[in-house]
């Protein structure tokens, strides 16, 4: 897979996804890995993006979105795909 530009940006992780890391027993680092071993780029409505991925043997979806004037990704939630 092709990944965009923005790939690369720094990372911003939402209020809303800090909660659910601790619902859902992740970590900052956890998600940082989850994103570099992603396996596919979805683009979803109004510039969100699902980034599909996995994390010890489980499917997972981390939706993200680009700002392009801060130049950072903000991470939205992530959630393990059962």
């Amino acid at each position: 897979m092709e990944w965009p530009s923005w790939w690369e940006w720094e990372l911003d992780i939402s209020p809303h996804c800090v909660k659910r890391m601790e619902d859902r027993g992740f970590t900052e680092t956890d998600l940082r890995t989850m994103l570099a071993d992603a396996v596919n780029l979805v683009e979803q409505a109004h510039g969100t993006f699902l980034v599909e991925t996995q994390l010890a043997d489980v499917r997972w979806e981390v939706i993200v979105v680009p700002e392009d004037d801060e130049q950072v990704i903000t991470i939205v939630t992530a959630y393990p795909c059962e």
